[in-house]
C-alpha cells in the first residue's frame, strides 16, 4: 500500500497517536503558551532542549517521561507546567478541549515582522513543531470517543506506574509505540533471536509480555506474531511456537485486512508466503527432533516453490534440504546461482555450512575444503565469521588436526566476544558461544582437568544457559562425569544413570560407552554384541544415501540394558547423527571397530582383531582421518609384532611405524599419547634399541602420576603390570621375559582408551 492510499484512509493520522506523542504535544504547547516567562542560564540550556524537543517531535519510543523532571533537558518552570499539565488532563473533557486543531491556527506567527519577534514566539506554523501538532491533534480527533477513552486510561496507568515506579499487572501498554514502531520492534526481536540467553528472567518476561500486548491490539500484524514464534522456539515450547507461526502467516497472506479503516500500518509480506510458512514448520521440527513432520513440511514447501516458480524460495527450500538431510541425499531440482537482487547472508551462510560439511562425506582432501571456504562471499563478513570458524574447527577435528581444531575453536570464542562487545554480535551468538565453551570444556577433562571443565561449564550455565543452549553445557556436564566415573570405576550403576542421560543427547555416544560399562562389568560378550550391532548400522546407513524416506529411520529407540537377542533390533531404528552427515557416521564406525580390535585383542583373538583394524584403516584414509589412520596403523604393528603376522601390502604406506607415532603424538588426547607410547617403546624394545628400559621407566612414571592425578586406576594397574614385566626381564632370561611382556601388551591396549575423541 503506497504513501496516498494509507493517507486518505486516515492511517497516517491515526498512527501518530502514541504515549509519547502525547507528551511531546503537551511539552511543545506548554512551551509556545508560556515561551515569553521562560528564562535560561545559559545558551547550554537552551541547546539542551531544544535537543530534547527535537528528541519528541522525531517520535523517539525511548521513554520519556523521566525526563520530564530533568534540569538538564527542561526548564525547572516549564517542567512544573507540564506535570501541572498532564495531571489536568485526566478530566477527559479537558483532554479533547486541550488537543484541539483550532489551536494551531491562533498559536502560531502569521506575518515576519510577528515571527522575528523572538521574545513572543520561537516557531512558525509551518515549522516542525507545527506540523507535529498539527498532525497529533487530526490523528486524535479522528479516534471515536471510545477509542480516546482507552487511549486517555492506558496512558495515564502507563504514567502513573513509572511516576511510582510500581509495575504493571494487566495494563496493555500497546499505545506506548505505534504499529510501524511494532514491526521495527518485532523485526528487531527476530534478529536477535539468537542472543536472547543474556537476559534476565524479568528483562524476558518483559519482552514476553510486551509482544502478547502488541498481538491482541494489533491483531492484523504478523511480525509480532513471528517474533513470538521466534522466542517460543527458544523456550523450547512447541504449542505456543505452532500457534504464533501460523498465525503470522494467515496475517501475511490475508493482507489488507476486511476493515479498510484499521490503523494498522502495512508491512513488507514475503515472496511467497506459503512457502516462507512451510518453511519455517520445517525448521520448527527440525529443531526439535522431528524428522517425519519436518520431511513433510519440506515436500510441501518444494511443491510450493515449483507452483509460484520462484527462484529464492527455490533455494531457501533447498538449503532446508541439506539442514533436515545431513547425509548427502541429492536435492533434484537445479536452483540459479544467481537471483535478481541481493541474496540474504543468512541463507548464503546456511548453504556454505552445508556444503563444507558435505564435501568431508565424499572423501574430499582438507585443501579443498579451505579452499572452498577463502573462495566463499559470506565467510569474510564480521556477522557470520564465527560460524563458519566453528564449522572449519569441527570438521578439522574429525580430519584429526587436534592443534588447529584448538586454535580456530579459540578464535571462534574470541571472535564472538569481539563481536558481542562491538554490539554486532552474529545471528546465533548463544549457540556458538555455549558450544565454543563446551567443546572446551570436553578439551579440558580431556587433559586431565575435569575440575576446571566442570567449573566452566557451571558458570557459562548461569551466563546463557538459559534456553536450549543448556543441553549443550547439560550434555558436556554427563560426558565429563561420565568419563570422570568410568576412570574410576567406583560406581558402575551411576555410570549407567549418566548413560542413559546421554542417549537423550546422542545415542550413538551413549551406545559406545555403554559397550566400555559392559566391559568393566565383566560381560566382554555382550559389550562385543552392542559394537557390532553399532558398526552394522553404520556401515548399513553410510552405503545407503538416499534412504531418508524408508521406514526404517524412525525417532530413537535408545538401548538400554538389554538381552542378545534385543541388541540387534534396537540398533535397527536407530537415526543418523544429527549433525556431521556422512562423517559423523564413519567416525562412529572407525571408533567402534578399534573398540572391537582392543577387546579382541586383549582376548587373544588376533586374526578378527586384524581383520577389524583392516577395515577401519582403509575408512579412516578414505576419508583422510588422520587420527585414527595411525592409531590403527600402531595397533596393526603391535598385534603383528605379538603374533608375528604380515601386514597385507595394501595398507601399507611407506611410512616408518616410528614417523607415525611422532605423528600422532601432536594429535590425539594426553591418555592416549601415553598409552601409544608404552606400545612404541615394547616395539623399540624388541627391535634391539639401547636403554630404551631407562626411558620407558621414565614415561611409565610420568603416565602414574598423570593417572593419578585423574584417579584411573585401570591404565595405573596396567602401568603397575608393565613395571612387574620389565623387572622380570631384568631378573630372568630374555626368553622368559619376552614372554611375559606379550602376555602385558594386550592389556596395555586398554579398551576404548585409543578412541576417546571430541564429539562432532
Amino acid at each position: 500500500m503506497n504513501f496516498h492510499e494509507d493517507f486518505s484512509r486516515q492511517r497516517f493520522f491515526r498512527d501518530f497517536v502514541t504515549f509519547n506523542n502525547f507528551i511531546g504535544f503537551v511539552v511543545a504547547r506548554e512551551y509556545l503558551d508560556n515561551v515569553t516567562k521562560l528564562v535560561y542560564s545559559d545558551e547550554e540550556k537552551i541547546y539542551n532542549f531544544y535537543k530534547f524537543l527535537l528528541k519528541l517531535l522525531q517520535g523517539d519510543d525511548a521513554f520519556i517521561i523521566p525526563c520530564l523532571t530533568d534540569p538538564s533537558c527542561m526548564n525547572e518552570m516549564l517542567s512544573h507546567l507540564v506535570l501541572e499539565r498532564i495531571e489536568i488532563l485526566r478530566n477527559i473533557n479537558c483532554v479533547v478541549e486541550y488537543v484541539h486543531r483550532s489551536y494551531t491556527k491562533k498559536a502560531f506567527p502569521r506575518d515576519a515582522e510577528e515571527l522575528g519577534d523572538l521574545k513572543s514566539v520561537a516557531f512558525h506554523q509551518d515549522s516542525l513543531v507545527g506540523q507535529f501538532l498539527r498532525k497529533f491533534a487530526v490523528g486524535f480527533h479522528l479516534q471515536s470517543f471510545e477509542q480516546v477513552t482507552k487511549f486517555c486510561n492506558s496512558f495515564y496507568a502507563y504514567y502513573d506506574s513509572v511516576t511510582t515506579q510500581e509495575k504493571l499487572p494487566s495494563v496493555n501498554l500497546f499505545w506506548h509505540l505505534s504499529s510501524s514502531q511494532v514491526v521495527t520492534f518485532s523485526k528487531e526481536i527476530i534478529a536477535r533471536a539468537g542472543r536472547l540467553g543474556s537476559l534476565s528472567s524479568s528483562e524476558f518476561d518483559l519482552l514476553v509480555k510486551k509482544l502478547q500486548s502488541y498481538q491482541e491490539n494489533y491483531p492484523d500484524l504478523a511480525t509480532p506474531r513471528f517474533a513470538s514464534h521466534a522466542v517460543a522456539m527458544r523456550q523450547r515450547n512447541l504449542s505456543q511456537a505452532e500457534t504464533n507461526l501460523f498465525k503470522a502467516f494467515e496475517m501475511a497472506v490475508s493482507w489488507p485486512p476486511a476493515d479498510t479503516s484499521s490503523a494498522v500500518a502495512p508491512e513488507p509480506r514475503p515472496v511467497d508466503a506459503w512457502t516462507r510458512m512451510t518453511l519455517g514448520a520445517a525448521d520448527m521440527h527440525h529443531r526439535f527432533g522431528h524428522s517425519l513432520q519436518a520431511r513433510s513440511f519440506l515436500h510441501q514447501a518444494l511443491a510450493q516453490a515449483l507452483e509460484t516458480n520462484d527462484v529464492l524460495s527455490l533455494r531457501h527450500v533447498k538449503a532446508a534440504h541439506d539442514v533436515i538431510n545431513p547425509m548427502g541425499e541429492p536435492f533434484r531440482y537445479e536452483t540459479a546461482e544467481q537471483t535478481d537482487g541481493l541474496l540474504p547472508s543468512d541463507l548464503l551462510l546456511t548453504e556454505l555450512c552445508c556444503k563444507l560439511f558435505k564435501l568431508i562425506g565424499t572423501s574430499i582432501i582438507p585443501q579443498k575444503v579451505l579452499l572452498t571456504y577463502f573462495n566463499s562471499v559470506v565467510a569474510p563478513q564480521s556477522d557470520a565469521l564465527a560460524i563458519v570458524l566453528l564449522t572449519l574447527a569441527s570438521i578439522f577435528s574429525v580430519y584429526g588436526y587436534r592443534q588447529v581444531f584448538s586454535l580456530i575453536l579459540g578464535t571462534a570464542l574470541l571472535q564472538c566476544v569481539i563481536i558481542i562487545d562491538c554490539l554486532s554480535p552474529c545471528s546465533i551468538s548463544d549457540s556458538v558461544l555455549s558450544t565454543s565453551i563446551s567443546q572446551l570444556a570436553r578439551a579440558l577433562a580431556a587433559a586431565g582437568l575435569p575440575n576446571q571443565a566442570v567449573q566452566i561449564i557451571k558458570s557459562a550455565t548461569e551466563t546463557i544457559g538459559r534456553f536450549e543452549e543448556f543441553a549443550h553445557f547439560e550434555r558436556a556436564r554427563v560426558e565429563t562425569q561420565l568419563e570422570q566415573a568410568l576412570r574410576t570405576g567406583t560406581d558402575l550403576g551411576h555410570c549407567g544413570r549418566l548413560i542413559n542421560d546421554l542417549a537423550l543427547f546422542c545415542p550413538w555416544e551413549a551406545n559406545l560407552r555403554r559397550a566400555n560399562l559392559e566391559l568393566k562389568r565383566g560381560n566382554q560378550s555382550l559389550a562385543i554384541d552392542i559394537l557390532q550391532a553399532l558398526a552394522d548400522r553404520a556401515e548399513s546407513l553410510r552405503t545407503s544415501i538416499g534412504v531418508s524416506g524408508d521406514d526404517d529411520l524412525h525417532p530413537h529407540i535408545l538401548y538400554s540394558e538389554a538381552s542378545d537377542e534385543e541388541v540387534g533390533n534396537s540398533f535397527k531404528v536407530l537415526e543418523p547423527p544429527r549433525a556431521g552427515g556422512v562423517a559423523a557416521l564413519v567416525r562412529f564406525e572407525v571408533r567402534t571397530r578399534i573398540a572391537m580390535t582392543e577387546i579382541l585383542a586383549f582376548n587373544g583373538i588376533f586374526l578378527e582383531a586384524l581383520n577389524q583394524l583392516e577395515r577401519a584403516l582403509l575408512l579412516s584414509r578414505q576419508y583422510h582421518m588422520r587420527t585414527f589412520a595411525n592409531i590403527c596403523t600402531i595397533m596393526m604393528a603391535t598385534i603383528s609384532s605379538l603374533e608375528e603376522v604380515p601386514v597385507k601390502s595394501s595398507l601399507v604406506d611407506g611410512t616408518s611405524i616410528f614417523e607415525t607415532f611422532t605423528d600422532i603424538c601432536h594429535q590425539a588426547e594426553p591418555a592416549v599419547v601415553m598409552h601409544l607410547t608404552n606400545m612404541k617403546l615394547w616395539l623399540s624394545l624388541l627391535a634391539g634399541y639401547l636403554n630404551v628400559e631407562v626411558t620407558w621407566k621414565n614415561r611409565l612414571r610420568e603416565g602414574a602420576t598423570f593417572f593419578a592425578n585423574i584417579g584411573d586406576k585401570y591404565s595405573l594397574q596396567k602401568i603397575v603390570d608393565i613395571f612387574a614385566a620389565l623387572d622380570n626381564r631384568t631378573n630372568h632370561s630374555k626368553s622368559r621375559a619376552r614372554c611375559a611382556l606379550q602376555s602385558t601388551i594386550p592389556k596395555v591396549l586398554n579398551p576404548f582408551n585409543l578412541v576417546k575423541s571430541p564429539t562432532s
